[in-house]
């Protein structure tokens, strides 16, 4: 059974998925969704959310060019280069970050993306977002939405319209998984926003906290918090080097010379992967001019590095030597509720005994 966790992450049917988080009745028209997509209150609210990598990544991939442009000049750090620095264009960090997604294996979806954003907007922004959502006019249905967040504890604003018949909502169902019920409305009036407060249990799963009022139903997932990768320089197993020149013949040593090597993520941790545009030499040292690095290959599973050397007067020699290396990036999987209840069954389980025939 799949467990509601970063890895394997439980993905509700395709009915829910539009609903997530941030759940609007189907009868609300575009216009209206686009004027309360959590994309613009993200960008309005730059200036005061706290802009961890994944929350980066959701937004550039939730963005506008407008929005990206006027957002990543806050995210300028000296010598930073890359997805995370805002030196890249729009279409560059669009290409980045889709490619970023896959390496880390997240299988967001957009409303996902839009979700997460809209989960770690600032008090400010998140009351701003969540006003919006209360003064959109609504037909029959049950809309629910993250209003607020302190660390854990989740406000939920819920809105029930009925039919013209109906002024008065029946709560029929109510379930959670991975969180705690602080409190919930008892009543529900045709349109009057209800909020209910939760806990998550666990920052590093997801909860989920579904409603059924007078036949109408919604979920709201609460999206786990994704830890930030840990970065360390790896290198490659030799340093490379070549030379060119220092003799008076016109041979092959007075032409091109490369010598190369590759780089790896570390086998023993399954979720590894290398930054690409991160190859470069360490332990390096050079002399005379006409020598070079060069990346062969620039991927999360391989950075392959060259360095060389030419020379143009065979008299003259030249030469360059480094060690290949790259970042690796990792992060960290949490340990599963089920998946420590499976390993404490293990270690408590009584060994079976080897018979001989």
């Amino acid at each position: 059974m799949h467990q509601m966790q970063r890895f394997g992450r439980l993905r509700v049917a395709s009915k829910y998925v539009a609903a997530l988080g941030f759940v609007i009745a189907s009868c609300i028209s575009a216009a209206a969704e686009e004027q309360c997509d959590p994309a613009k209150f993200l960008f309005d609210d730059r200036s005061n959310v706290v802009w961890t990598e994944q929350l980066k990544l959701s937004f550039i991939l939730t963005s506008t060019k407008e929005q990206y442009d006027n957002t990543r000049k806050s995210w300028a750090s000296s010598g930073g280069y890359g997805l995370y620095y805002g030196s890249l264009d729009y279409d560059e960090a669009k290409n980045a970050a889709s490619k970023e997604a896959q390496s880390r294996k997240f299988d967001y979806s957009q409303s996902d993306y839009l979700n997460y954003s809209e989960q770690h907007l600032s008090q400010t922004g998140a009351k701003a977002y969540s006003d919006c959502l209360d003064h959109l006019q609504r037909g029959p249905g049950l809309s629910m939405w993250v209003a607020s967040r302190d660390h854990n504890i989740y406000t939920i604003r819920a809105i029930w319209v009925g039919d013209q018949k109906e002024g008065q909502g029946k709560e029929r169902a109510f379930s959670m998984n991975n969180a705690t019920l602080i409190q919930k409305p008892d009543t529900w009036t045709k349109g009057d926003p209800k909020d209910i407060v939760v806990e998550r249990r666990s920052r590093d799963q997801d909860a989920r906290v579904s409603m059924n009022v007078s036949g109408q139903t919604k979920t709201v997932i609460l999206l786990a918090d994704e830890p930030e990768p840990r970065k360390s320089v790896v290198t490659g197993k030799r340093v490379i080097g070549i030379s060119s020149g220092g003799s008076d013949k016109q041979d092959e040593w007075c032409q091109l010379r490369t010598d190369s090597d590759c780089v790896y993520p570390d086998k023993d941790k399954p979720n590894a992967y290398l930054e690409p545009g991160s190859g470069h030499l360490e332990e390096q040292g050079s002399t005379g001019g006409g020598v070079g690095v060069k990346i062969l290959r620039d991927t999360p599973e391989e950075i392959c590095v060259q360095v060389w050397a030419s020379t143009g007067d065979c008299r003259v020699s030249v030469s360059i030597h480094g060690r290949p290396a790259a970042t690796e990036r990792y992060t960290p999987v949490p340990i599963s509720s089920r998946q420590q209840d499976e390993k404490e069954a293990d270690s408590s389980a009584p060994k079976k005994k080897n018979s001989r025939k």
